[in-house]
């Protein structure tokens, strides 16, 4: 008399495999159903059922550990972890690149732009507030400083003072489409306005990110 073994490794993972592209055609079908459906292949392959919650299924979709997870219950934990991590080193190795294209970028235009602003304020600040202005101004103030008036006025020759410029970032102008920038660090704030005030043939401050500080408070 012959005595079955039960299904073949290459059985179990067909049987895995077909489960997960049924799955994989029905993403919105209810979780009860999800969760019956890999317990059913786990009885069909001769394991126990295991699966209480739906939020396994959604994590094994998005990590592409669907198969994984009807074949492997103890493990599947651990490749998820591991799939997890490996996906946020890619993601982060992304980001890296984006951001240090945007700086190569921004530094590459900043040497052509400085070459326009006044001498006595310092490349260090000068950099960090053109950075800074790129990064929250210029959509608006557009990248020569002329804006798009008369909603987004031009940053040339201004008659403010430093405070109150600084009073504007912090909270903004009500009743037109000037926002307030007071999340922006002092630092961050000093060195965009002394910017804009040494550029643009503007003579204007070198702000202090005290002076920033001071009035926050």
């Amino acid at each position: 008399m012959l005595v079955s073994c039960g299904p073949s490794q290459e059985e179990k993972e067909e049987i895995a495999v077909l489960t997960c592209n049924i799955m994989g055609e029905s993403r919105n079908m209810d979780s009860s159903f999800r969760i019956k459906e890999i317990n059913a292949a786990r009885k069909d392959i001769g394991e126990d059922k295991y699966l209480g919650s739906d939020e396994g299924i959604k994590e094994s979709f998005k990590y592409g550990l669907c198969k994984e997870l009807v074949l492997n219950d103890p493990e599947y934990r651990d490749n998820l972890t591991l799939f997890q991590i490996r996906e946020m080193k890619k993601e982060e190795k992304k980001k890296k690149i984006v951001r240090e294209r945007i700086e190569k970028e921004q530094e590459a235009a900043f040497k052509i732009f400085s070459k326009a602003c006044s001498n006595k304020i310092d490349k260090n600040l000068l950099l960090a507030g053109y950075k800074t202005y790129q990064n929250n101004c210029v959509a608006c103030h557009q990248q020569n400083g002329e804006g798009i008036p008369p909603v987004f006025p031009a940053l040339s020759n201004l008659s403010i003072t430093s405070d109150e410029y600084i009073e504007i970032m912090l909270n903004g102008i009500q009743g037109t489409a000037m926002m307030p920038y007071a999340l922006l660090s002092d630092k961050e704030i000093a060195a965009v306005i002394s910017f804009n005030q040494n550029c643009w043939e503007n003579e204007g401050e070198i702000v202090d990110p005290n002076e920033i500080l001071n009035l926050r408070k």
